[in-house]
């Protein structure tokens, strides 16, 4: 069986890598399936006949690789600034449906709906533009555009 283990490795990296792909955005798996590529290699090479010297060296590179390397990559696909703006505050969105003064109803941001509160003086109707002065939890505070 240790003479097959390497190939394994290598099918293991390949789906890791694969799983990257169809999860992007931590490396996690990439990373483990580069660990998985170097234990092949050594494998392949008769370096690491045996399979638990194979799981040794995995989890070391594994390791090595999740606390330093990631940490770099991830620093450097960072946007410039460090964080991503998320307060919609002073966002312009649009009304899907007639919202009276002090009433609740729903308006659409970035593509998806969300429950936002008239704290305005004037309605608001239907497909009409509105600001987002703040929100609160995870409602809307807004306002008709122009007032």
């Amino acid at each position: 069986m240790t003479g097959t283990v390497w190939w394994m490795w290598a099918l293991a990296a390949v789906l890791l890598a694969l799983g990257e792909l169809a999860a992007p955005g931590a490396f996690y798996m990439l990373l483990l399936g580069f660990a998985a590529v170097i234990v092949a290699a050594a494998g392949g090479f008769g370096l690491l006949p045996g399979i638990v010297e194979q799981i040794l060296l995995f989890t070391i590179v594994s390791a090595i690789l999740l606390f330093f390397v990631r940490s770099v990559i991830a620093a450097r696909l960072r946007p410039l600034g460090g964080a991503i703006i998320s307060d919609p505050a002073g966002e312009t969105v649009r009304a899907i449906g007639d919202i009276p003064a002090g009433e609740r109803g729903q308006v659409l941001m970035r593509g998806t709906v969300w429950i936002a509160r008239n704290v305005g003086e004037e309605p608001i109707q239907a497909d009409a533009d509105c600001r987002v002065l703040a929100t609160e939890g995870i409602e809307l505070r807004v306002r008709a555009d122009g007032t």
